[in-house]
Order: C-alpha cells, then structure tokens, then sequence
C-alpha cells in the first residue's frame, strides 16, 4: 500500500477537516494542527505490511535529495537511526553511542505538492534514566529528529544534482539559499536529569523587527542573532512517559506574516513570529556578498527582484550531537536512545 498522500484545502474558517481514509493500523489524531484546518497528507508505514526496511527510505516514495550522514564513509559507525518496536510501538529510533561521536543523520522529505502552511505530529519517548551527561559530567546538545522543510521549487528535488541546491537550506548565507530548515535542537542538562529541552533553531531569511524587515546576518542561520528578535526559550518535558508533539509552519505573504510553533502535549510552548520565511516575492536586496561579503557567492534563489515564492515542502531528520567534530563536550559517556511514533504530517495549500 501505497503512504496517504491527501490533498490539503485552503480556507480561511479554522474548523476540524474530515478525516481522510485511514490506511494503516495507527492513529491519525493531530489536535492542534487539525484545529487549524490542516489535512493529513502523509503517514510512515512502519508496522504496516508495506513498512520501510532501510532507515535511508523511512519516507519511501517522499523521499527528498539529501539522505546523508557524517564523516561520509563506511565503517564508522554513523548510521544511528533504525526501525524498532518499543514499548508496542513501531518506531524510529535515534541511538547515541557511549563514548562516541553522534554524528549527523539527515532524511529529508519531498512531497508531491508544495504547502502555505505545514505541520508534523509524533509521539516520542526518551526513556527513564535516560542520561547523556559528556565525558566530562557536562552537558550535551544537539539536533533532533523534526524539523519542517521550505524553499524552492527545486530544494531537495530529488534527481536534481545535490549541490548546492539540496544543500542551501541551512549553513548559507542569506544570498545563497534555496530554502530553510526549520529545525527543534534539544539540551540535556547534567546537573538537572529526568528531563530535556527543545529549542526552535529555523534557519530563516529574516524577520519584521522594530517595525523595519531585517535579514539575518549570520552564516549559521540563527534567527535569534537578528537584532531584537526575543527568543520563545528552551521548552523543558520529562523523560520516562510519551509525549506528543506538534511542530506548526505557516509560510509569510509580506515578509512579516510567517509564523512557527511548537506544541508539547497540546500546550503552546514556543512560537516565533513576524518571519521572513521566503513566501514573498520581490527585491529583498540581496546579491553576492551582500550579507556574507566575500564568503558568499550570490548564488542562492532569494536574489534579485524575483526571489521568493517559497513553500512548505515536507519535513526532515537532521539528528546529531553538537557539530561534527570529536570533542569532550560532544561525546556521551553513558549513550543512550529516543524513541518516534506514528509521523503524521497534515499541511494545507
């Protein structure tokens, strides 16, 4: 059986949508995204007759250009994500080696049509006693598994050459972008077990800030680094019990109307507004070395007076410790895992 690919609908009354057909054993609930008269347009298929073999296919016929991990080798123990079933459940599990590196996985998702607003809906878990203190007794942090995916047309098409196009979400220059990742990065706190938290890092054209459009100008895409741009925070849950969350995407018309949110259990926890997310299309003033100076080549979609008309276009996996270099405050003495169940992403044109 083919994955539920469902068409989205467009309108301005927030209402409950009819459920699509169900075609799988699992639920396809989403409160909140369902509140706010998105549709179901994809599910995984893990548990199901049809259910992926290969952690690089979790997105089967949705999957995008970029399927990759670091340092690109064989043998070096990289491959951190697989299929399991824990507590009942079919899930995709994310394992951090002890006294390893957890290097970068990344699973990207291109669906069929392209979406004005996108959200995902997972259960996930991380385990009593989980404990990922580092080598020294310190913290870690890192990136999860979710995150919502924007951009061109052409951004993590799958067939097109990977660089730079399926590359330029992310680590760019505002100039040389095709697209976003709007990502959740998490911390575990050594002096504070039993819980983690998550933390919105969207890597964003700009934002409306003190009434004026402002580019980021950093090239790791913090949005927090714009001028006056007030954090939501780091958003703490508790290990040991499931919880749902919700990742909400809603892409700008204006350069000031984008919009993401993050919702745990159903609870609002962090919501960034007034986002430049590359909906509009026009002059943003942008060209080589405009941001970047000379480390940026000009070379991304949002360039002249055409750049722009962006949308959602799926969701990703950018899992990893940190960055990708072995370092004390990286390495996990203990490892431990993470648990995702039943994906549902709902979108609407």
């Amino acid at each position: 059986m083919m994955p539920f690919l469902g068409v989205g609908t467009r309108t301005s009354v927030v209402t409950i949508p009819v459920d699509p057909p169900v075609t799988g054993s699992k639920s396809i609930e989403a409160p909140v995204l369902q509140a706010k008269g998105l549709s179901l347009i994809w599910q995984d298929r893990l548990g199901e007759t049809d259910a992926p073999t290969d952690d690089r296919q979790f997105f089967q016929t949705t999957t995008g250009n970029r399927i990759s991990e670091d340092p690109d080798t064989t043998g070096t123990g990289n491959r951190r994500l697989s299929f399991v079933t824990y507590d009942g459940r079919p899930c995709l599990k994310s394992t951090y080696p002890a006294n390893a590196p957890g290097w970068l996985n990344w699973r990207a998702q291109y669906l069929p049509q392209r979406y004005m607003e996108l959200g995902l809906c997972v259960d996930f878990i991380y385990p009593a006693g989980y404990d990922l203190q580092n080598i020294s007794g310190g913290n870690t942090s890192g990136k999860s598994l979710f995150g919502l995916l924007c951009g061109h047309a052409d951004h993590q098409k799958p067939g097109l050459p990977s660089y730079p196009r399926a590359w330029a979400g992310e680590v760019k220059w505002p100039e040389d972008q095709w697209g976003s990742s709007l990502g959740v990065n998490w911390t575990y706190r050594a002096s504070n077990p039993g819980g983690v938290e998550y933390h919105w890092y969207p890597h964003v054209i700009g934002a409306y800030v003190n009434g004026a459009d402002q580019i980021r100008n950093d090239k790791f895409s913090n949005l927090f680094n714009i001028a006056g741009y007030v954090d939501p925070g780091k958003q703490r849950f508790t290990t040991g019990a499931w919880h749902r969350l919700e990742l909400y995407g809603k892409m700008d018309t204006n350069r000031r109307d984008g919009v993401l949110e993050m919702w745990i259990d159903g609870v609002l926890r962090a919501r960034c507004a007034n986002l430049d997310l590359g909906g509009w299309v026009g002059n943003r003033g942008l060209y080589a070395g405009a941001i970047g100076g000379s480390d940026s080549a000009g070379s991304g979609q949002l360039v002249g007076s055409s750049g722009g008309g962006w949308r959602f276009q799926g969701i990703f996996i950018r899992e990893m410790i940190g960055g990708v270099t072995n370092t004390p405050e990286q390495t996990p003495k203990y490892g431990g895992s993470y648990y995702a169940y039943n994906w549902r992403v709902y979108g609407k044109l």
